[in-house]
Parts: structure tokens; C-alpha cells; sequence
């Protein structure tokens, strides 16, 4: 009688993979509701649809959404305008070609800096100039936000947040803070349900406006947090959620969510683990978006190059990753990101390309998607086991992008009988053609193992759902 193989948690190849060996490589879990036939099912992640090429091809930078709907991108040293039929206008260039871009409006001018400097961006005449107030010159910046009339920045070099004139872009020399609860520098900031929260190295203030003179924002009564950022650019918001690679006094860098005063640490011990192997961390990028009924926070390490996604809705992670011309998975391309003319749209960071996130594309501007499930252990006791059969219960005949109807995707099924630390060739079996919906890739006569670790593979350009599978075994006469 087959039994079933049910997939229940996200990414999570455990420090020994005898423990745990899933690996779950561009499909995201989404739980059914109680009276479904399985907990879990996997979906496809969003293929790259797209949208324009840059005339200079450089490193996506930043994308912003402004209140008055008008979209900006920064593209190497390139600043433009992309309005929805997305026909880009250079609105300007900037000294600076790669690195993170902060940005934020008032309803009338767009601020954004580069780390260093800043510049200031009319919204009705997209005229383009440079900050060069002496106060704003003396700290520079890494990040700005508008809260509560004023725009406020970090400098991680002057170790201080300052602000402009209440409606103004002008600056005050005596509106600055200087980080205070603990001797750790300043990093970055951000703002969330009208509270800035200070990142230094190790730990995090957070003030409200109290309406002071001069800087009117100071730290909230009995509020400190105990950990700090490790890759400022990895910070990222979604509605009062903050979301960072963190670290603090006492151990590795873990992934943190906070809320409110509070914070936790989202990261499992497999991916604290992954993360600490990577040569630094201190480059990591990060994002927020929501798509199809659930909120994700994507961070990419560029020198580890690699590509994790913690899926709020569910809180699990899973893997994102781009293939190169060899079939080899390096860091998704998804650099920055903004929700702009209906589209979740993210930029390149290897060529500058925008794109859509799209749950209806299969591929990424026309390279194959490699997705990728591997199983938990199947093992009883020490008991070596002959395996007759094992069948993928997955969505198939599903092929509606082919050029014919004669076109049939393959899945591959490999294994390991080493407890996950090596695997056999992969074995390939038919999807089904167009509207073959009760196609059942199977796969019989694997022979014999103790523990056995299965994986799923395809990367073909149609869609598809994976709930696990189902597998035959017969105790061996030895």
C-alpha cells in the first residue's frame, strides 16, 4: 500500500543533512484549509516578465513609487522617469553608479541619497538638483524618510539622524540626534507606524515625536532592543514589520522581524547556518512585497550568492534563484522593487532590465526556471527496504504556453541512499501534453535503501502545483 509524502515546512538543509536534506528552490508552500487532502502545497514563484531595458545597462538600483503614482528608477549614475507605458525619461545623472539608493516624498519633491549625497527632484517639472546645504554636506546620508512633515536622514559616518525644517527642505544645524543607549555606531534607520527606528551595529532605539525644538523626534521611554544590523542594506518594511540581518553581542548574524517594540528571530537554524559560511554578509540586499495573498521578504547575498525569501503569511522560507547560460544557479536577479501601475515590478542588478513578478510567467525573460523539491528522509529503523514505486502528486497537463500542442514537460526524480550526501543521475517522466490532466508521473523500481532521501526537478515553461508524493515499499528478505 503506498504511503504518502507529505511536504510540511519550507527550505531546511539542517547543519548534518542526516537530520534534514529539503531543499525548496523557486516554489513557495501555501497551507490548504483543514478539509483539503494535503497540509501543504507548493506554487510556482513569480517568472520575470519584461517590462523595459535600460539604453545603458548598469545595476538597478532603487525603484520608488511616489504618492502622486509616478514611478522613478535608478539605473548605474542614470536617474529617470518611467510613467506606465514605460518609455523611460532620464531625468538626470548622479555621481555615484552602484551601491543602495534611499528615496521618499512629500507630495511635491522626491529626496533621495546615495550614502553620500543627495539631491531633490521636483515633482511636476522633474527638475533635478543637488543638495548642497551645509548641514546636509557635513554628515551626508545613507537613507531618508519623510514623517510627520519633515525629512529625516542617517548618517552612519557622523553617527547621527537629522532632519529639515518642518515643511521645508531646508536644515536646522542644531536638529540632529545622536545615537545614545549603547556605544555601538549608527547604521541606518527606518520608519514604521510613525516611529523611526535606530539601527546601530549591535542595537536599535526607536523615537516618536515628541514635538521638541530643534530635532523633534526622541527615544521612546523604556524602549531598547538588544540587536543590531549586520547588512544595512537588507532592511526592509512592510506595513509595522521591520526586516533585517541582525547581530548583536552574543553569537552569529541571524534574520529578525520586528514589530511594535518587539522583535524575533525568523531565521531557522539551517539558514543562520548557510548565512554564516558566506565570506561576508555585511552586502546583503533586501525587499518587501505582497503577491498573490501572501507578504514576502526577499534578501539576496551578493558575495554568497545566494537568494532566501521569508514568506510571512506562512513563515516559511524558501530559495530564489536565476540560471546562467551553463544551467547554474547563482543570486535571484531581483535587486530593488516598488508596486507601480498594478505590477509588482523588480529591477536587474546584473543589466538594469525592469520587470514584472509575474504568477503567469514561467521563466525569467526567457531562461528556464529550474524548481527544485527534495523530500524528508523516508526511513524505518534500520530496515533496508526495496522501493517499487514512487509517484509525484502534482498538477499536470498544465502545458498551455507550448507552441504545440505536441509538447509534453518532463519532471526529474533523483535520489539519495547515502542519507542525502550524494545523489544518483536524475530519471526523467511526461507531465502530460495540454488537458492531460490525469497523467501520473511514476516512477517504478529504485531499488533498495535504508533511508532515502527524494527530489523533484523541472524547469519547464508551464504551470504547475506539487503536494508531495506517494510511495510504494516492501521490507527486504535481508
Amino acid at each position: 500500500m503506498p504511503k504518502q509524502l507529505q511536504l510540511l515546512q519550507g527550505a531546511y538543509v539542517a547543519r548534518s543533512v542526516i537530520a534534514n536534506a529539503q531543499r525548496c528552490i523557486n516554489l513557495y508552500p501555501e497551507r490548504n484549509t483543514e478539509d483539503a487532502e494535503v497540509p501543504i502545497t507548493h506554487y510556482l514563484t513569480p517568472g520575470l516578465l519584461l517590462q523595459l531595458t535600460p539604453s545603458a545597462p548598469a545595476q538597478a538600483r532603487q525603484y520608488y513609487f511616489t504618492t502622486l503614482g509616478q514611478l522613478f528608477m535608478w539605473v548605474g549614475s542614470e536617474v529617470y522617469y518611467v510613467p506606465n507605458n514605460f518609455v523611460a525619461q532620464l531625468v538626470g545623472s548622479i555621481s555615484s553608479n552602484t551601491g543602495y539608493i534611499s528615496a521618499d516624498d512629500n507630495g511635491a519633491e522626491l529626496v533621495f541619497v546615495d550614502g553620500v549625497n543627495g539631491w531633490v527632484v521636483d515633482l511636476t517639472t522633474y527638475a533635478m538638483t543637488q543638495i548642497v546645504d551645509a548641514t546636509f554636506l557635513s554628515y551626508g546620508a545613507n537613507r531618508v524618510r519623510y514623517l510627520d512633515t519633515y525629512f529625516v536622514f542617517s548618517s552612519p559616518t557622523g553617527n547621527v539622524i537629522f532632519c529639515t525644517n518642518s515643511n521645508s527642505l531646508t536644515f536646522n544645524p542644531l536638529a540632529v540626534y545622536t545615537k545614545s543607549g549603547y556605544s555601538d555606531p549608527l547604521q541606518v534607520i527606518a520608519v514604521t507606524h510613525r516611529e523611526i527606528w535606530a539601527l546601530g551595529s549591535q542595537t536599535t532605539e526607536i523615537l516618536a515625536n515628541v514635538g521638541t525644538s530643534n530635532f523633534p523626534f526622541a527615544p521612546v521611554p523604556g524602549v531598547f532592543i538588544q540587536h543590531g544590523v549586520a547588512a544595512p542594506d537588507s532592511l526592509a518594511t512592510w506595513s509595522t514589520k521591520v526586516f533585517w540581518v541582525a547581530q548583536d553581542n552574543w553569537g552569529q548574524a541571524t534574520i529578525m522581524m520586528g514589530e511594535g517594540y518587539k522583535v524575533e528571530v525568523i531565521s531557522t537554524p539551517a539558514i543562520v547556518q548557510a548565512i554564516s559560511e558566506y565570506a561576508t554578509i555585511a552586502d546583503a540586499v533586501g525587499f518587501c512585497y505582497q503577491q498573490g495573498g501572501h507578504v514576502f521578504y526577499q534578501v539576496s547575498f551578493p558575495t554568497g550568492d545566494a537568494t532566501w525569501v521569508y514568506d510571512v503569511t506562512t513563515n516559511f522560507w524558501h530559495q530564489r534563484a536565476c540560471a546562467d547560460a551553463q544551467g547554474q544557479l547563482h543570486r535571484h536577479w531581483a535587486n530593488c522593487t516598488a508596486f507601480a501601475y498594478g505590477l509588482n515590478l523588480v529591477g536587474d542588478w546584473s543589466n538594469g532590465n525592469m520587470y514584472a513578478y509575474d504568477l503567469d510567467t514561467f521563466n525569467d525573460n526567457g531562461t528556464p526556471i529550474q524548481r527544485i523539491r527534495s523530500f524528508p528522509h523516508d526511513i524505518k529503523g534500520l530496515s533496508r527496504r526495496m522501493h517499487l514505486r514512487f509517484v509525484a502528486d502534482m498538477e499536470v497537463g498544465m502545458a498551455q504556453e507550448a507552441e504545440s500542442v505536441d509538447w509534453e514537460p518532463l519532471i526529474t526524480l533523483r535520489w539519495s541512499d547515502d542519507r542525502g550526501q550524494s545523489w544518483g543521475n536524475g530519471v526523467l517522466q511526461r507531465m502530460g501534453r495540454q488537458g492531460q490532466y490525469l497523467t501520473v508521473p511514476t516512477w517504478n523500481r529504485l531499488g533498495m535503501a535504508r533511508d532515502r532521501v527524494y527530489e523533484l526537478s523541472w524547469s519547464e515553461n508551464c504551470s504547475t502545483a506539487l503536494n508531495g508524493a506517494f510511495v510504494e515499499v516492501a521490507e527486504a528478505a535481508t
